[in-house]
């Protein structure tokens, strides 16, 4: 186990966030080099991070992107209309509607390897977009697709395919096989450009429509994992029965799943509404 001391106001003193981190970087490297699940002997690391979020008692709780800051981000990118903006707009969307971790579309700390490349983006005709990845936090060798019906997000999946073919013709001295799908000029975009521009964009989304639904930025921890909770959300609020696959789509192996696409009550609702149905229908015969 990892512990990082961090000096605060003059003070040093373990952070519950970054010591949590550092666990689960550990717990990723021991299981894919070695096949040692830790969280199935280990109960206490868990109760350690708790215990540190408690003593500095400044942690704020995590947000998630609802799906009305979601669109707000998308309009906002898409009248910016630069090559930033049409980056941060698709793996937004990746985020949010595929329910993809940063790592498999972004260069993040300690985890290079793992962002999605242009080789590994296949098209099934104008029906479905097939993203490929050969290793994620869960995963070795998965494949998850969206389809023609998420309209907006498949057609630029489209034109950004088209555009990194063009990419890769006039600059020949980029391996076609390590090209990264979402880059800027050949690198991968970084974690950390992903949620300074982010969290600017959803304090702006409060600051001008602070009565549609917008969390506060200032009570709530934002990182990237935000949008992947948003949509798994939404689903659930959406689509009745959506729980196996927001499972599948977020790749989740246990019961974590619950951590970030918790059941609201609008999904409740959904379901009490089909147990009403299935027990008037048992009932009335």
């Amino acid at each position: 186990m990892g512990l990082v001391w961090k000096k605060t106001d003059g003070t040093s003193g373990l952070a519950g966030t970054t010591v949590e981190q550092q666990i689960s970087q550990v717990r990723v490297w021991l299981s894919e080099e070695f096949g040692i699940r830790v969280l199935a002997f280990d109960a206490l690391t868990s109760k350690v991070v708790k215990g540190l979020k408690r003593r500095r008692k400044t942690a704020l709780g995590m947000m998630h992107t609802p799906e009305v800051t979601y669109r707000f981000k998308q309009r906002f990118w898409e009248s910016q209309n630069t090559t930033m903006s049409r980056l941060h707009q698709d793996m937004d969307s990746m985020r949010f509607l595929m329910l993809r971790r940063i790592s498999e579309m972004a260069a993040t700390q300690g985890h290079n390897d793992r962002y999605l490349l242009d080789c590994n983006v296949t098209f099934e005709g104008s029906i479905k977009v097939w993203c490929f990845w050969p290793i994620t936090k869960n995963s070795r060798n998965l494949s998850r697709a969206i389809d023609a019906t998420c309209s907006s997000f498949f057609h630029r999946m489209v034109r950004r395919s088209e555009e990194n073919k063009k990419f890769l013709a006039l600059n020949p001295q980029f391996d076609e096989k390590r090209l990264p799908f979402f880059h800027l000029s050949g690198r991968p975009i970084h974690r950390r450009e992903i949620e300074k521009e982010v969290k600017c964009v959803m304090a702006l989304a409060f600051a001008q429509e602070p009565a549609v639904g917008h969390l506060d930025p200032a009570l709530y921890r934002y990182n990237t994992h935000s949008d992947r909770k948003g949509g798994a959300i939404w689903m659930l609020d959406t689509i009745r029965g959506s729980e196996f696959y927001v499972r599948y789509m977020g790749d989740w192996k246990s019961l974590a799943f619950y951590l970030y696409g918790r059941v609201s009550r609008k999904s409740a609702a959904l379901i009490e509404h089909s147990l009403s149905n299935a027990l008037n229908s048992l009932f009335s015969s």
